[in-house]
């Protein structure tokens, strides 16, 4: 069975020659690890950078077994690119800080709409954000 939900990535771990396990809050299941196949290969070129920290993706999964963690993922794209944020060094240091600080502090394996939203629309706002990035991760946290 397939599942259709946005989801945001907070990290990825390199699993064999050309696959990735990535660790991405879902807006339907919450934290959820996926095991994504062939996107550290030549061709097609990028699909990696699609699961760079804090991007915004649009997923279909299938469901994970009973007392399984880790499912695949039937296909993935960025829902909503960003303008600034993987080009300024700068927020691009803030965005793996806040990821980090994510992966650790997040914890639901369940759907918390609020929280999602909350995280979506913060990102975003940082993207578009133009003078005081430097202080995005004090007012965030």
């Amino acid at each position: 069975m397939l599942i259709k939900t946005r989801g945001i990535v907070f990290s990825y771990l390199k699993y064999r020659e050309t696959s990735i396990i990535a660790r991405v809050y879902t807006e339907q299941r919450g934290v959820q690890s996926y095991l994504v196949n062939s996107v550290r290969k030549a061709k097609p070129p990028g699909r990696i950078a699609l699961f760079q920290p804090l991007t915004l993706l649009e997923l279909v999964a299938y469901v994970p077994r009973q007392g399984s963690d880790l499912t695949r993922l039937s296909e993935f794209r960025c829902s909503e690119p960003f303008r600034s944020l993987p080009y300024d060094v700068r927020k691009s240091s803030v965005a793996l800080f806040l990821s980090e600080v994510l992966n650790k502090a997040v914890r639901e394996e369940e759907e918390n709409l609020s929280l999602f939203r909350f995280l979506h629309d913060s990102i975003l706002a940082f993207d578009e954000q133009e003078v005081g990035t430097e202080n995005f991760a004090l007012l965030f946290l």
